[in-house]
């Protein structure tokens, strides 16, 4: 698998890239999320939604983060759950 600094820059340069390069119909993210197997801390997971996030502001039909509140959110940190990503200050609007 990728590893934090791997996704971090992929999201920054490459997936910003592909989105703004996009000149066909309206485009719609749909189902992404910070959640991922490697590991991330606070900070990381932090520039991981902003680099995302900046990414998807070239799609033309918006975006959609992967569900509003996991089942059974406890609050942790959950990358599933933008509700609880929110609340911890990992992602920011």
């Amino acid at each position: 698998g990728w590893n934090k600094d791997r996704l971090i820059t992929y999201a920054q340069n490459q997936l910003k890239n592909d989105i703004s390069s996009w000149k066909g119909n309206w485009l719609f993210i749909g189902e992404w999320s910070i959640a991922s197997s490697a590991n991330f801390n606070d900070d990381d997971l932090r520039l991981y939604a902003q680099a995302q996030i900046a990414a998807f502001q070239g799609a033309t039909g918006g975006w959609t983060y992967w569900t509003w509140k996991f089942y059974n959110d406890d609050g942790s940190r959950n990358g599933w759950s933008m509700k609880a990503m929110i609340n911890r200050g990992l992602i920011q609007l």
